[in-house]
């Protein structure tokens, strides 16, 4: 889901995007159960960070693949101070080694983003120009 998001709001700005990143972990709870109920809201938290960001960055002259991964990293700050004030705070069951395992299993999802989000975005510039 990460990989849509950032792009939408490369793509569209930050209204959109934000709202998507809002409803795409909700949609695909209600479908398919996952996320977990448990990691839903802090996902939920994540993926409107990702939108919201990349939306930001949109029109900035920065080079696309900085975008993403300043992107990446406020999305994993905003996640990881979630968990630690759903943690801390109100004290649910996620533990805040969730923030340190969900950057290792995430690794070649990372990087995936920082390859192909680039290119798609250099892809549909270039189309653009051509038409």
């Amino acid at each position: 889901m990460h990989l849509p998001i950032i792009l939408a709001g490369l793509l569209v700005g930050p209204y959109a995007a934000g709202a998507a990143g809002i409803l795409s972990p909700l949609i695909s709870f209600a479908l398919t159960g996952m996320p977990s109920a448990a990691m839903l809201p802090f996902m939920t938290i994540e993926l409107a960070a990702y939108g919201i960001c990349a939306g930001i960055l949109k029109n900035t002259k920065i080079p696309n693949v900085s975008k993403v991964l300043i992107v990446q990293l406020t999305g994993r700050i905003v996640r990881a101070a979630a968990i630690l004030i759903g943690f801390y705070g109100i004290g649910t069951a996620v533990k805040p080694a969730v923030i340190l395992s969900s950057v290792k299993i995430g690794i070649a999802g990372i990087l995936l983003q920082l390859i192909l989000i680039p290119l798609v975005l250099y892809r549909l510039k270039n189309a653009d120009a051509d038409a």
